[in-house]
């Protein structure tokens, strides 16, 4: 699992999904596959790939005289520890009170709240 020191900025986790979806990619790749999402330049994403391989979130190799990144954390480790992080920040680790404030500011759709019941059914199950 990760360190609970790092921390993925929402400008880093852009990045990030376009290598977990395609590792192995050049910074120039990762520019391209950002470019309808953000107007980001390639010297942005060169700087965000250097800070993610110094939290050593990410890992470089040279192929052929380029650089490829590829991530060190599957994108359910990262979501794990981001969820543990901001439940613990905002909710001081607690569950409940967290699902109450987002069913109460964002009501779940049916689809939604079908998936919660499975989730919880499934649960129970086994515990």
């Amino acid at each position: 699992m990760m360190s609970k020191q790092i921390q993925i900025s929402d400008a880093e986790w852009q990045i990030m999904k376009v290598l977990w979806q395609a590792p192995g990619l050049t910074a120039n790749e990762v520019t391209e596959q950002l470019v309808d999402l953000q107007e980001w330049h390639a010297k942005t994403v060169r700087t965000m790939l250097s800070r993610l391989q110094k939290k050593g979130v990410l890992e470089a190799t040279v192929v052929d005289k380029l650089y490829r990144y590829t991530p060190l954390f599957t994108r359910d480790e990262c979501i794990g520890e981001a969820s543990s992080s901001f439940l613990s920040r905002v909710f001081d680790g607690a569950f409940s009170p967290m699902l109450a404030h987002f069913v109460k500011t964002s009501p779940l759709s049916k689809k939604d709240r079908a998936e919660l019941e499975r989730i919880l059914s499934k649960y129970n199950k086994e515990n």
